[in-house]
């Protein structure tokens, strides 16, 4: 039954996927991508938009944390202006607006009307910043002329890494378009989720059966931590109006545990000794840093103790899963090439992932959930 179930559920899920990818094409052709240089200026508070960009303001990058550059880490609120040309073609369409990821509160204005904002929600949710931001343009929008877009935001934490208007892609497409993708997104993680659950399932249904095979049972917990994981971070949590404070520590412990299931797991399937310190190394340190984290009650503590010493740890651990199988294939282990087939992305995607937490050099893909897709290839 359960077997029958995940092959209905893949067939479906790449139905999904193949959907996504049809339908992706349409939104190349109609939009405006303004990822690049904004205004940024400081700000006492949430105030009235002023409809204008000032060139004494300073310019930055965006998409990025801006606590990754030093003059603006202890700025609590800030205002980014951006000038948008809408061109004529685009007049008879009813428009939306992506922002992507912002850190955290925020107001957004559009020539000086409010479009969007966190107002409404802020004394039940702390944070935004797991939320793409997708709003619909208004009616009485400048065509082939300067558009004013002001961001307002509270960034609200102390996150060495975050703040501001801090990944994803900014865009202005047709606004069928925009929040079909904005759905389908939301979907697809969610199919992940179910998908990562019942495969868990099913290999622990077959190591029940085949107690000596422990690859299947350390797989079986690799899948449950990330299925535990990926759910801490689904947009299902605005609309159910979850605690995020909560869920956001929750993430924080199962991510300690990831690196260290799948090295068990990657052990087992090479069958290498137990008695390997490598193996030791990067379970002893992932389980202290669990307990580390486990015994914080600051959340914003701890996002900073992951970016301080837990992500370098990752880096080191990832790297050092690439030099076992390279190793074992020095060694003419007749495991070890397949395993690095099969591996090698996943690992390469988050080796990628994490970097960009720490260095943040492909702000475009921060927030977005890539880790998933990669072991997709594990699963399907």
């Amino acid at each position: 039954m359960n077997l029958l179930f995940l092959i209905y559920f893949r067939k479906k899920f790449l139905y999904l996927i193949i959907c996504f990818l049809l339908f992706s094409k349409e939104i190349f052709t109609q939009s405006i991508f303004f990822n690049g240089n904004a205004f940024l200026e400081k700000l006492p508070s949430f105030v009235e938009p002023k409809g204008k960009c000032f060139s004494h303001s300073q310019k930055v990058q965006i998409p990025q944390g801006i606590n990754l550059l030093k003059d603006w880490k202890n700025v609590e609120y800030l205002n980014y202006c951006i000038e948008i040309h809408l061109p004529n073609d685009l007049q008879n369409l009813e428009l939306g607006l992506s922002l992507g990821f912002i850190d955290n509160r925020y107001r957004i204005y559009w020539n000086q009307n409010l479009i969007g904002s966190t107002q409404e929600r802020e004394s039940r949710i702390a944070f935004f910043y797991d939320e793409p931001v997708v709003l619909y343009l208004p009616k009485n929008l400048t065509y082939n002329a300067k558009n004013i877009l002001e961001v307002q935001v509270h960034k609200g934490t102390n996150s060495i890494s975050g703040g501001g208007i801090a990944g994803g892609i900014l865009e202005i497409s047709p606004y069928l378009i925009i929040k079909r993708k904005a759905i389908s997104y939301k979907y697809y993680n969610f199919g992940k989720v179910i998908l990562f659950i019942s495969t868990a399932i099913l290999f622990l249904i077959l190591h029940i059966s085949r107690k000596k095979e422990l690859e299947y049972l350390f797989f079986s917990i690799f899948l449950f931590i990330i299925s535990g994981y990926y759910a801490t971070k689904l947009e299902l949590k605005y609309e159910l109006e979850l605690n995020t404070i909560v869920l956001k520590k929750i993430e924080f412990l199962l991510f300690t545990l990831i690196v260290p299931s799948f090295t068990q797991f990657l052990f087992k399937l090479l069958k290498i000794s137990r008695k390997n310190y490598l193996l030791y190394f990067i379970t002893f340190f992932g389980l202290i840093f669990h307990v580390l984290f486990w015994f914080i009650d600051d959340v914003h503590e701890i996002e900073n103790s992951n970016y301080l010493y837990h992500i370098p740890f990752l880096l080191f651990a990832l790297f050092l899963q690439l030099f076992v199988i390279l190793y074992q294939i020095y060694k003419k282990n007749k495991r070890a090439f397949p395993v690095l087939i099969v591996t090698g992305l996943p690992i390469l995607v988050s080796l990628i992932q994490i970097s960009n937490v720490k260095f943040g050099f492909l702000p475009f893909i921060s927030g977005l959930l890539l880790g998933g897709d990669s072991i997709l290839i594990l699963v399907l």
